[in-house]
């Protein structure tokens, strides 16, 4: 018992001399190390005194010379000790000490089962010797690995789980959200925002309420071109709508939707930064994405890096995705020179996988603004003639007359050879005439009613 009394009072010491004012000494986990110092100073002074004759006999009859091993781990209790005491060391010296103690045990097991004595008195009972070992142990890994202490609390923490129904004030901020967002009333973007994040405030583990704080702050971003002032901190959206996505997921990890939303804004963020491990992080997040729901995720990718420049090889692969996306709709490989897509329409359906290939109460004009994205898509990689088909599937749709951007879609028809430069180089201030991602109907052109 006697080196857990000088571990805990040489502790309390030097913690005490560090309330008095010594800076040094005004962390517990260096007073922590000072004390694990000193008791094992007391240990190894026993492998040379009075008592060394009796660990000789402690080591177990297996191991020869045991007259060495006691002066070897005596040297190593001793520079472990030491380097206790220096902060550059204190991890590797906390491992090895451990590493000593689980080695060293095989001779408590022995001086108990033998009833051997040290010092004239007999050896620590094994349950006894047992618990004090872990007690050791466990000063030994607080005293060397304090940030393991801490991550270890972090992770022991309770995870975040949804809740199981909505609040009528959730339902009331939701509800405010479509309402905006069908009406395409941009300008009640701040207060859709606060009441949504009143509700989330007052309930953080709802799944929904978060993911439309998360489409807020995007539909910000990606129509700011409505705005009479430009300002660069809009950036901020793309941080805020990758939070609130990240708690969608957190919550919903079976929704797939959210998880391609998250990736995107990953990718969007990265570009703001500069940071090329979450620009990787955010694309084969975003291909897994794809991969769990072609049907819906997509478009998502397609969308996400229509706005990359033409010299990127990855702007082909986003073209090509708006390819797969019809040739999972239509479930057959889609003509690439007539697309001729009439024959698919009894396909349509509100249900199921499939349901994101046409008009939904989600996304009323849905089907048009899918053939209005890849449209420009199509302009822009240089093949006008391919993108006006395109353009035109986009009045097969049952509620084209009601869709507010027909006339914009006439246009794109009329000028899709002018616009390949356009698209290529895109103009600052232009609201209309530039890629739908970078228009002021960028998520209108899908949802406003």
């Amino acid at each position: 018992m006697l080196p857990l009394l000088v571990l805990i009072a040489s502790t309390l010491v030097l913690r005490a001399i560090g309330t008095a004012g010594v800076a040094v000494l005004e962390s517990w986990t260096i007073c922590l190390r000072g004390g694990l110092a000193a008791m094992f100073l007391l240990t190894a002074s026993a492998h040379w005194g009075k008592r060394r004759q009796d660990l000789i006999r402690m080591v177990p009859a297996v191991f020869p010379r045991p007259d060495l091993i006691v002066t070897i781990t005596g040297l190593l209790e001793l520079l472990g000790a030491v380097g206790l005491l220096l902060s550059g060391t204190a991890g590797v010296a906390a491992a090895c000490l451990v590493a000593l103690l689980v080695a060293m045990f095989s001779a408590n097991v022995r001086a108990a089962e033998h009833h051997l004595t040290i010092g004239g008195k007999t050896a620590t009972a094994l349950p006894l010797r047992t618990l004090l070992q872990i007690v050791f142990i466990a000063a030994l890994v607080v005293a060397g690995f304090p940030n393991y202490i801490n991550d270890m609390a972090v992770w022991l923490a309770p995870g975040k789980t949804p809740s199981a129904n909505l609040s009528e004030k959730s339902k009331q901020a939701n509800a405010k959200f479509w309402d905006a967002f069908h009406g395409g009333h941009y300008e009640e973007l701040p207060d859709v925002l606060d009441a949504l994040t009143v509700a989330y405030v007052e309930n953080p583990r709802d799944a929904q309420t978060a993911a439309h704080i998360g489409f807020s702050h995007v539909w910000r971003l990606s129509e700011h071109a409505r705005l009479a002032t430009q300002s660069a901190t809009i950036t901020d959206e793309v941080v805020l709508a990758r939070k609130y996505f990240s708690e969608a997921v957190l919550l919903a990890p079976d929704d797939e939707r959210f998880k391609g939303f998250l990736a995107s804004m990953e990718l969007g963020e990265a570009s703001v930064h500069g940071d090329e491990k979450l620009k990787r992080r955010g694309y084969f997040d975003l291909m897994n994405a794809k991969d769990a729901w072609p049907e819906f995720n997509l478009f998502t990718a397609a969308y996400a890096m229509s706005r990359l420049p033409l010299t990127e090889s990855k702007y082909a692969e986003a073209v090509d995705y708006q390819w797969q996306n019809l040739d999972a709709c239509a479930e057959e490989k889609v003509d690439r020179r007539t697309v001729q897509y009439a024959k698919y329409m009894a396909k349509e359906t509100t249900t199921g996988r499939k349901r994101p290939c046409w008009n939904s109460w989600i996304a009323p004009h849905n089907f048009e603004g899918f053939f209005l994205n890849m449209g420009d898509m199509i302009v822009k990689q240089g093949d006008p003639a391919t993108a006006r088909r395109v353009y035109a599937n986009a009045k097969l749709s049952k509620t084209y007359q009601a869709w507010p951007f027909k006339q914009v879609l006439d246009d794109r028809i009329a000028q899709a050879d002018e616009n390949v430069a356009l698209f290529r180089k895109e103009q600052p201030g232009e609201k209309t005439r530039t890629m739908m991602a970078s228009s002021t109907f960028a998520c209108m052109g899908c949802h406003q009613q």
